[in-house]
Parts: C-alpha cells; sequence; structure tokens
C-alpha cells in the first residue's frame, strides 16, 4: 500500500497490490487495484489477464471475456490469454472455438500444459480418443506431476481396452493426488470390469468416502455387490451338485 501511496501512477505497484489483496480474499479492492494497472498501463496484458480471471470469480463472465479479448488482441501470441479464453469458450459449450483458442495458446507456448490438458478434455468428449490421449501425454511430458492428465489418460485408455496401461495410469494419479475420488473410482471401474472385485470394492468404497455426493461411484459399488453375489450362488450351486453327485 505504501507504494502506490507514494506514487500512484505506478502500475506494477497496483498489480502486486491486487494480487496480495487477492490473497487475503479482498477480491473488490484486488479489482480496483488492478483496473488502476491497467488504466496506467493499457498494454500490461498480464494485468488485464488477473483482472479477467477476478472478475470472472465475481461472476461477471462477460467482462472477463472482454478483457481477455483485450489481451489477445494487443499481444495475439499472448499464451495464458488465449487459454484463459479458451476455457470460458469452453464454459459456454463454444467447442469449436474453444479448441482453436487452445490450439492457438500451445502454438504460442508449447509447454504450457494446462492447455495441452483442456485441448485433451474437449478431444475425449467428442470420443476422438487417440488426439486425446496424445494431448493427456503432452501434458504430462511439460508437467509430470497433473495428477489429473495421469488420471483423465487413464480413462481414455480402459475406454480403448488397455486395462493394464489405464491402471498405470490411474495409480500414478493416485499417487501424486491420493485423496482424489474421482481416481479411486475410476480405479475401482476398471478393476471391477477386470473382474478383481476385491480391489474394485476397496477404491469405489474409498470413492464414497471422499465423495459420498458421487452417484457413479455408488452405482459401481452396487454392481460390484450384485457380482459378487453372483458368484456366491453360482458357488452354492455348484456345492449343491457336488452333494447331489
Amino acid at each position: 500500500r505504501r507504494v502506490v501511496q507514494i506514487d500512484p501512477g505506478f502500475a506494477y505497484g497496483h498489480h502486486r497490490l491486487a494480487l496480495i489483496l487477492h490473497e487475503r480474499g479482498a477480491r473488490d479492492e484486488a479489482i480496483a487495484h488492478l483496473e488502476s494497472a491497467v488504466e496506467i498501463d493499457p498494454d500490461d496484458v498480464f494485468a488485464h489477464k488477473d483482472l479477467a480471471l477476478l472478475l470472472d470469480a465475481a461472476g461477471e463472465s462477460e467482462a472477463a471475456a472482454n478483457r481477455l479479448e483485450l489481451a489477445v488482441e494487443i499481444d495475439p501470441d499472448f499464451a495464458e490469454g488465449l487459454y484463459e479464453l479458451g476455457l470460458l469458450a469452453a464454459r459456454r459449450g463454444e467447442d469449436a472455438r474453444a479448441e482453436e483458442l487452445l490450439r492457438r495458446s500451445i502454438a504460442s507456448q508449447a509447454d504450457l500444459a494446462d492447455a495441452h490438458y483442456e485441448l485433451g478434455r474437449l478431444l475425449a468428449a467428442r470420443d476422438d480418443l487417440d488426439a486425446a490421449s496424445a494431448s493427456f501425454r503432452s501434458a504430462i511430458e511439460h508437467r509430470p506431476d497433473l495428477a489429473k492428465a495421469h488420471r483423465d489418460l487413464g480413462a481414455v485408455l480402459a475406454t480403448r481396452g488397455d486395462g493394464e496401461s489405464a491402471l498405470e495410469s490411474l495409480h500414478e494419479a493416485l499417487r501424486l493426488d491420493p485423496a482424489s475420488a474421482r481416481t479411486h473410482m475410476l480405479i475401482g471401474v476398471v478393476a471391477r470390469v477386470r473382474n478383481d472385485l476385491t480391489a474394485a470394492k476397496q477404491h469405489l468404497e474409498l470413492a464414497t468416502v471422499l465423495r459420498p455426493d458421487l452417484a457413479r461411484a455408488h452405482a459401481e459399488l452396487g454392481e460390484v455387490a450384485l457380482r459378487e453375489n453372483d458368484l456366491r450362488a453360482a458357488a452354492a450351486n455348484t456345492l449343491r451338485d457336488l452333494v447331489d453327485v
């Protein structure tokens, strides 16, 4: 605060103060200082981007989009701005535009792992599994600790029928993020398909503990219970047949 009091025209001071205020939960004051920063230095694309993120968090998605559009107009190769615009487009259901923006972001900054990941999600949603797999692998290449990329790669591999590779990816995701209910659920699903009912039950139960509202995990647990009951019934019938003999 002292810096901007001494020099109210110091754009970087307003920007840094805004980030500190945001961390402390003072979002409205942070927005005000970022607005001062971009008024003083209209070409600071990072300030425009940070202002857009705070506006979006405040529910002003249209203002956020406009601010990001301005940032990429100032710098058409601004990878982070293109990435954030891509996320907004995806949230609006504008998948073609989201893909275009994410690809532009990657073209500008090839090591932007989150852009590779989000592109993978878009491609997986339209069942372009080979391309989705490649995008998730690119995300992992640039950020090996990105748990969600390992997780979603595992989901794609499982969908393609490669259960063993899927489990490798999913267990790596779980190592990186042990509290991920979705990862536990996916491991449970793959284990059920592979008829490993003990592992399936263990991971699905953990998923429901971590996320009691995860409906699919509860449904999959029901499938495991049915399978176990079928096996018990089959075993009982076999025993009865042996007794009859």
